[in-house]
């Protein structure tokens, strides 16, 4: 069995929201010893690079970005540009195929494998979306919506990091 409860917002999320709790937990919740921009990987692809770009830049706006989340970020750029191409596929076979015998009769109704793969990588996405307090259900969580746009320039459009690229 799991830890029980909701993930611990990090500290550096509590203290963008206002709350009393960062105060508190800063002395407990490990930080990496310097602030240091990760850089992407050469192995990214270029579409996979577009999406770490667009993240790391939301994550630094909003305080959030250090070097050890250089592995989340590539996980969600790459599970991202997969689902992106998964729902392409979608878009232009449809989601079923007829199986055929060797008459030529159809005998049943398949699944193109894109569609479970797509399934898979979007719930993925939503965890990872969740951790990097993506989610419309994270922001409410952690009032990004309520902060000022003057607040090191805010996110208040998910669109703007990934969700729409296509």
């Amino acid at each position: 069995m799991g830890m029980r409860g909701p993930q611990p917002t990090p500290t550096a999320v509590l203290r963008l929201a206002g709350s009393r709790r960062a105060k508190a937990r800063g002395k407990v919740e490990p930080k990496p010893k310097k602030k240091s921009k990760p850089t992407a990987p050469r192995r990214l692809s270029k579409d996979e690079a577009v999406v770490w770009r667009r993240l790391c830049k939301h994550l630094d706006m909003i305080d959030l970005l250090s070097s050890v989340d250089s592995d989340a970020i590539e996980m969600y750029a790459v599970a991202y540009v997969r689902w992106r191409e998964c729902e392409r596929f979608i878009k232009e076979n449809g989601i079923k195929y007829p199986i055929k015998n060797k008459k030529g009769e159809v005998t049943s109704i398949g699944q193109f494998p894109e569609v479970s793969e797509s399934r898979s990588l979007a719930k993925q996405l939503v965890v990872l979306a969740r951790e990097f307090g993506l989610t419309p259900a994270a922001r409410a969580r952690i009032g990004i919506d309520r902060l000022s746009s003057g607040t090191k320039g805010m996110v208040s459009d998910v669109s703007e990091i990934g969700f729409t690229a296509g």
